[in-house]
């Protein structure tokens, strides 16, 4: 019988490497899920965690003023209308999806 997944950060064991997320150092399943890392393990159970993730990427200090944004404004617009099949980095740890 395999250990029980585990939500709390811990290093990862034989028994939970093929469910460990390296960046996050938790146990995730890979059920239900869009789409999973295969290099850190991270998995996003939803097109639309995957967005918000990608959002994130390009706002990464919240809500700032537009102007603030005005020198990566190509980025941040392309943040905002990206379909999730069009997104092909995990934005946990950049590497290919």
């Amino acid at each position: 019988m395999s250990a029980p997944l585990t939500l709390t950060p811990h290093e990862p064991t034989e028994a939970c490497l093929h469910v460990h997320c390296h960046s996050h150092h938790v146990d995730e399943p890979s059920y239900p899920a869009y789409i999973a890392c295969a290099e850190c393990g991270h998995v996003y159970r939803s097109a639309a965690e995957l967005r918000r993730a990608y959002r994130r990427l390009w706002d990464p200090l919240g809500r700032r003023r537009w102007r603030a944004r005005l020198s990566d404004l190509w980025g941040w617009l392309r943040s905002r209308v990206a379909r999730a099949r069009d997104i092909d980095i995990c934005l946990e740890c950049l590497h290919d999806l």
